[in-house]
């Protein structure tokens, strides 16, 4: 990992920055970003839309800690997964109220970028 001093909106900052498989990560403003595709996110789609069905590895990295419960419900905003990358904790989030279907990793597994981490069912959504 290397630090650099970049030139944000005329302000110096330091960052963070590693390579990996050809992609270059950035830390800044406690914030991952990827210059290939903007911002690390998971379950993003090429039009940088979130799946609610699913949570992907944003990045190569470690899983640290799986949140599960019994019942296997979690609602939006629930942290599912933490992994580790770039030697920081990041944190993947349920984004819809969903049950979670499939667990697609266990802890100290090493992933890949878009590696499916987690099936989820999203809650149907009711209209009156």
């Amino acid at each position: 990992m290397k630090l650099l001093t970049l030139n944000i909106d005329n302000k110096e900052v330091k960052v963070k920055a590693q390579k990996i498989n050809g992609i270059t990560w950035v830390y800044y403003n406690r914030k991952i970003l990827s210059l290939a595709n903007k911002k690390a996110s998971h379950g993003s789609t090429a039009s940088g839309l979130q799946d609610p069905s699913k949570i992907l590895a944003p990045m190569p990295g470690a899983i640290l800690k799986i949140s599960t419960n019994d019942d296997h419900q979690y609602l939006a905003g629930h942290t599912l997964i933490v992994m580790e990358a770039m030697k920081m904790e990041y944190s993947l989030k349920v984004i819809a109220n969903a049950t979670l279907t499939k667990l697609n990793c266990a802890v100290g597994d090493q992933v890949t970028q878009g590696q499916v981490l987690a099936q989820l069912e999203p809650e149907a959504s009711h209209e009156d």
